[in-house]
């Protein structure tokens, strides 16, 4: 072997660390992990926006009764202008109809509107209906 020979030897890159190897094994199952998120995603986030309105509590103010109402989205796309509404009625007759505009309701997601009633909503006699009557899909 010739003093060339060994230079050459000498020179050759240093073998990878255990630390190195740690660390690329969990780069690549970080990035494994964002990949099979962004294809659930895409996969089961196909639907329409779907939303579901539930009354909250019912306060007496001046003005009326400011009676609050959650919109759910459990469905797959955002609803933006979801106009909310709620009925008041007394033996199948409406007595008072009250409406709301919520601007963007994402997937998964939830937020909080006001109907305000001059009639009390949780009066005997009377049933309030509440719902959605049209949103824009994004």
């Amino acid at each position: 072997m010739t003093d060339d020979d060994r230079t050459r030897d000498d020179q050759s890159p240093p073998s990878t660390s255990p630390g190195e190897w740690v660390i690329g094994a969990l780069g690549a199952l970080l990035v494994a992990a964002m990949v099979s998120v962004l294809a659930h995603q895409a996969v089961t986030w196909d639907g329409p926006a779907r939303l579901e309105v539930t009354v909250g509590e019912v306060h007496e103010a001046e003005g009326g009764y400011v009676t609050s109402v959650v919109v759910e989205n459990t469905g797959g796309r955002t609803a933006e202008s979801a106009r909310i509404t709620g009925a008041i009625t007394h033996d199948g007759t409406l007595v008072e109809s009250a409406a709301t505009t919520v601007s963007y309701v994402p997937p998964d997601s939830r937020r909080e509107a006001v109907l305000v009633f001059a009639t009390d909503p949780v009066r005997t006699g009377v049933a309030l209906a509440v719902g959605v009557s049209g949103y824009t899909s994004m």
